[in-house]
């Protein structure tokens, strides 16, 4: 009876947790749309949502950690690296394949939730580049400090720092 308790606990945890990485996903998309927009309070909005998301996540897992360390006992196996899919061998159906449904749909959710962040990781990259090349660029467009002799020639010094010459 408590085996049984245990594996309804375990699936509610798992589908708990699929739908905060579905939120995840979704957070993932808005911050897509921030760092194209280059929206700063979007960003750090979507930083906020994301580690909330993680906290919440986090705590699941832990918890999902000690129903499984307790139906390793239960079941009289080890548990150091049993995982779900793992589990569903030593669990008679309906629960083997349910367990295994639902290991291999958030194994899906969490690889698109990798893609993702991998993608929203070359923008955030290729955005930087953008910003070092520019900045690169506009340090010499420097203006050069210029000195006009007695003959009125103007003789060019070296690069002032300046995009424009402070002496108009």
């Amino acid at each position: 009876m408590k085996k049984e308790v245990l594996l309804e606990n375990l699936l509610s945890f798992i589908k708990e947790e699929a739908f905060l990485y579905e939120s995840f996903q979704g957070v993932l998309n808005e911050e897509r749309g921030g760092i194209i927009a280059a929206d700063m309070k979007g960003l750090s909005e979507t930083g906020q949502l994301k580690e909330a998301l993680m906290l919440k996540i986090r705590r699941l897992e832990e918890q999902r950690i000690i129903v499984i360390k307790d139906l390793a006992g239960i079941l009289e196996v080890p548990c150091r690296g049993l995982t779900l899919s793992g589990l569903a061998q030593y669990v008679q159906d309906p629960y083997a394949a349910r367990l295994k449904a639902a290991c291999d749909a958030l194994l899906a959710l969490t690889g698109r939730i990798r893609k993702m962040n991998r993608f929203n990781q070359s923008l955030l990259r290729h955005a930087l580049e953008l910003i070092a090349g520019s900045y690169a660029f506009l340090s010499h467009l420097a203006a050069p400090a210029a000195v006009y002799h007695s003959s009125g020639r103007m003789q060019m010094r070296g690069q002032g720092g300046r995009i424009i010459s402070s002496n108009i």
